[in-house]
């Protein structure tokens, strides 16, 4: 099973990036460590991301899983 975890990014605006995870492992699939979740609600509306390497390590083991 997957779950997605999302991080601030540090940018100047306020900016969300959506991870995968693997829920046996403490990293993301593109290999950074796992944050906590959600942040908490700013004042600011956040933009919202996908992070495109862990979307396409997703999409591999989607594929594998079906051909399986």
């Amino acid at each position: 099973m997957y779950e997605m975890r999302a991080e601030e990014t540090r940018a100047a605006e306020a900016a969300v990036v959506w991870h995968v995870v693997s829920k046996d492992s403490s990293a993301t699939l593109c290999g950074q460590a796992a944050p906590a979740g959600v942040p908490g609600g700013g004042d600011k509306e956040a933009t919202e991301q996908y992070c495109a390497p862990c979307m396409a390590a997703f999409g591999q083991a989607v594929e594998v899983g079906r051909s399986s």
